[in-house]
């Protein structure tokens, strides 16, 4: 209000005028209101700190919707939400108009301001008590706020560049000035109580009569009954005092007092009568408090590698539009909390039996083969917090080792479709030069033989059969990698043995594309890559904004590279260097990857569970690249992906 904008040496300035001014009529007029928008330019408050004309204006202000937190679900699920932004105020529900019920208006006027269809944005005996409290105390001591500038203080917050930096005197001066503004250029009485039941700060970092009615209560805000209400809004002036689970003798205390002061106030503005007196004796302050539970909005946490990896790709500068944040979006994530809990028990279980070496780094993912949708991370083999936030499976390079084969043969026989050339895509031509042991003119492999045995030549040679007049066959392997949004550095032909450096994410996207037919999404979601957290958008409304189901596809290589491939692949799990991996009753196809001197090992793996295809990859490395002492990702990394594959299937009731 405008007697807390001023310090006890002010004097008689214009803010303090105006006070008075106010004070001084029941309601203020157009000609003061004139004059307050007139000087609001010019006027400064404490010294010059604030600047009146940064207030929010316009449209900004007309359409203001407050900002609400974004929700993150697993599907098939209503409860389990992500808290994705540490940034968030509080979680807020939306409250549809037509919910906003008469008997909850009346009770928050007649509880936070009960003239506050008298006045025009500040309460005149409010600040007349307010000004008297602070200029006796020589400091700011008591508020006299009004639901009005309640409201003005949330869009302040949303709206004013640096708000929350400012001085308490100086934010107290804003929302004054900018609750009359309100009243005077943007919003009806209706629209700002409206708008103040939507924002105001309740229980357990809930904002809104709407979220606590959802959350704790289990009922829509227009199914409140009197004592629910009363009780609600009786904590506005503490919610964490006021708290019914933690601090119900607190609670009742204050819900009593609330509701007193609410017959008193309307028995004497002649708001209620006597009967209706009555029944808040009789059904509140009679009555035991409402039975709340617990909010779930934040059981997932927001210390977790799923919300973690769900933050990245939400993130302003991300190809996502940010416009998703603060407008209550309801985002379902392509997570399942199956495959996680698999990962999770998985990597504790190992942990505990001492599988891994003290300073061994441990990461996995595992994606949705169709539509390139995480479905489980491991960012690292421990948990995440706040000295482990590095995720290794999205934000760390690797050398590939032998798993980038799949890669370099998928591309070749790609090439070799492409020169029109297709007849005899199941084999890999060795020229002597690659292998001395191919004969005076060479040998021609299966590529399941060259991929199962993990054969260093003949990947050379799909590398160098990629060759043209202008480009070299890693480059032609870069152009090939580029259709998914993956950049690689590829100096030479030993890139055919998975020298250069990708992420796990990276990793997955040419052997999930050949699990499913040879397609993949076409988005650009987690660092560029068409994999994404991000299943389905709704509005707050629960309008379906976004599928990702209907994305539009791309065909990164031939429908017959792709049976090639996976024929391959099965062969590595079957007769191959994976045989560690197969597991009973599954279909399961994959690659072993083991780079010189086992400084990384990895396995990546694709399964089939009920009809849904899966691609993942683990990998292993020890913080300063040292040798993993002889260790083979065929022979340590092949058994930990079975494992887990057992585990889901385990988890997925199979």
């Amino acid at each position: 209000c405008a007697a807390n904008a001023i310090g006890p040496a002010s004097g008689s300035s214009f803010t303090t005028r105006t006070a008075f001014a106010v004070w001084r009529n029941s309601r203020l007029d157009a000609g003061a209101t004139a004059v307050v928008v007139a000087h609001q330019r010019d006027l400064d408050v404490v010294g010059g700190a604030v600047r009146y004309n940064k207030m929010p204006s316009g449209e900004a202000v007309k359409n203001f919707e407050p900002a609400r937190v974004t929700q993150v679900k697993y599907p098939g699920s209503n409860d389990a939400i992500v808290n994705i932004r540490e940034d968030d105020t509080c979680f807020m529900d939306n409250l549809p108009k037509e919910q906003e019920t008469d008997l909850m208006k009346k009770i928050a006027i007649g509880s936070e301001d009960q003239q506050f269809d008298y006045h025009l944005g500040i309460n005149p005996s409010s600040l007349l008590r307010a000004l008297v409290a602070n200029t006796k105390a020589m400091s700011f001591v008591e508020g006299g706020s009004t639901i009005d500038t309640q409201t003005a203080q949330e869009i302040l917050k949303a709206l004013y560049p640096n708000y929350t930096s400012l001085s308490t005197l100086d934010q107290k001066g804003l929302e004054m000035m900018f609750a009359l503004k309100l009243n005077n250029s943007y919003m009806s009485k209706d629209r700002i109580l409206y708008t103040y039941l939507q924002l105001v700060p309740t229980y357990r970092n809930l904002c809104g009569v709407s979220s606590v009615a959802r959350q704790m209560l289990g009922k829509e805000p227009k199914d409140l009954n009197l004592n629910e209400i009363i009780t609600i809004i009786s904590s506005f002036p503490g919610p964490n005092i006021y708290d019914p689970i933690n601090q119900p003798k607190t609670a009742l205390k204050q819900r009593n007092i609330t509701a007193r002061k609410i017959i008193e106030g309307g028995l004497k503005n002649n708001v209620l009568t006597q009967a209706e007196a009555d029944i808040i004796e009789k059904d509140v302050i009679a009555m035991p408090l409402p039975k709340f539970k617990a909010p779930n909005y934040n059981s997932a946490g927001s210390g977790s590698w799923v919300a973690d990896t769900i933050k990245k790709e939400l993130l302003p500068t991300s190809t996502l539009p940010s416009q998703y944040y603060g407008k209550g979006y309801q985002i379902t994530t392509t997570f399942d909390p199956r495959i996680q809990r698999a990962l999770e028990g998985q990597m504790k279980k190992w942990n505990n039996q001492g599988r891994f070496g003290e300073d061994w780094e441990v990461s996995a993912i595992i994606v949705d083969s169709l539509n390139f949708g995480v479905k489980g991370i491991l960012g690292s083999r421990y948990d995440f917090s706040p000295t482990n936030q590095y995720n290794l499976s999205i934000d760390s390079t690797f050398q590939s080792g032998s798993v980038g084969k799949i890669a370099v043969y998928t591309a070749a026989l790609q090439a070799r479709i492409d020169r029109g050339e297709g007849e005899s895509l199941n084999s890999i031509y060795i020229t002597r030069p690659d292998w001395p042991l191919a004969g005076p003119t060479g040998i021609s492999m299966s590529v399941s033989e060259a991929l199962s045995q993990s054969i260093n030549t003949a990947a050379v040679a799909a590398l160098r059969s990629m060759e043209t007049k202008n480009s070299t066959g890693g480059e032609e392997l870069g152009k090939f990698y580029q259709k998914f949004g993956v950049k690689l550095n590829l100096p030479d032909n030993t890139v055919a043995l998975g020298t250069n450096d990708i992420s796990n994410l990276e990793l997955l996207t040419v052997p999930a594309s050949v699990t499913n037919g040879g397609t993949f999404p076409d988005r650009r979601g987690i660092n560029g890559t068409p994999f994404t957290t991000i299943a389905s958008i709704k509005d707050k409304d629960g309008k379906q904004l976004y599928d990702y189901t209907t994305d539009n596809r791309k065909r990164a290589m031939d429908p017959r590279v792709a049976e090639v491939m996976n024929q391959a692949m099965r062969a590595v799990v079957t007769t191959g260097t994976g045989k560690a991996a197969g597991v009973t009753g599954l279909k399961v196809t994959g690659k072993t990857g083991t780079t010189d001197e086992s400084i990384v090992i990895g396995f990546q793996f694709n399964f089939e569970v009920d009809g849904v295809w899966y691609t993942g990859v683990f990998r292993i490395k020890s913080k300063d690249n040292r040798p993993l002492g002889g260790l083979y990702g065929g022979t340590f990394v092949a058994p930990l992906a079975a494992e887990v594959m057992n585990s889901i299937v385990y988890e997925m009731g199979r």
